[in-house]
């Protein structure tokens, strides 16, 4: 996809915002529908303000931009509110300034650990933690690598902070692993219930995957608007 600049003003409804993005990187509506999985009808619907946009539609929109180098945000999507959509480059460039070069290698060398991380453990994912709701033990910005649990395995990992892949829509996520109300089921939660932009607890829920944490980095720099 070809990137385009946007406005520094938000479109003034969540569906301009919507299709301001999906013109941001020049997608077609079936093409934009096709890789977020969201059919062409609600997709048509919340570009036309008629259906409002959901939070977990925003957070596949989101998601699917960061795997074409844009960072975007839901409350951005949601409500006009934050930084507008950005690319790599201009997110690199707005940090050089601010911080100069250091910045810039510590990215790289976090990078770099990440993909030999990626590349030892053959059942492995590499995550950015988006908010603070596993605070003081992560934080807002920092990176984790986790290795796959075996399902068997589950129950040595109570009481541990894992990283946890639920059936879409619902993401991945940080959260302790608790026991479940029935034999052989698992619950999950987090220390700051009021910092979890997911929904802080699940009981027994669907769990896709959940992996051991194994490598945490925590930037030395942090970026302030």
């Amino acid at each position: 996809m070809v990137k385009k600049k946007t406005s520094h003003n938000p479109p003034p409804t969540p569906g301009e915002r919507l299709k301001a993005i999906r013109t941001f990187v020049q997608s077609i509506r079936k093409e934009f529908c096709k890789k977020t999985g969201i059919s062409e009808h609600t997709l048509r619907s919340w570009e036309k303000n008629t259906v409002p946009l959901t939070r977990n539609g925003a957070l596949r929109i989101c998601e699917l931009l960061a795997t074409e180098g844009i960072l975007c945000t839901p409350e951005w999507l949601l409500k006009g509110i934050g930084t507008p959509p950005l690319t790599q480059e201009s997110i690199k460039r707005k940090f050089t300034q601010t911080f100069g070069e250091k910045e810039v290698e510590e990215d790289n060398v976090i990078a770099a650990e990440a993909d030999n991380f990626l590349k030892k453990y053959s059942q492995s994912i590499v995550m950015v933690v988006l908010d603070n709701a596993m605070y003081p033990q992560f934080q807002r910005g920092d990176y984790l690598g986790g290795e796959e649990i075996p399902p068997s395995q589950l129950e040595t990992h109570l009481k541990k902070a894992c990283i946890i892949e639920l059936d879409d829509p619902q993401g991945t996520f940080v959260r302790t692993l608790e026991k479940g109300r029935k034999p052989h089921t698992f619950s999950l939660s987090c220390l700051n219930p009021m910092e979890a932009i997911e929904d802080p607890f699940f009981t027994d829920p669907k769990m896709k995957t959940a992996y051991e944490i194994l490598w945490f980095r925590r930037k030395k720099t942090v970026f302030h608007k």
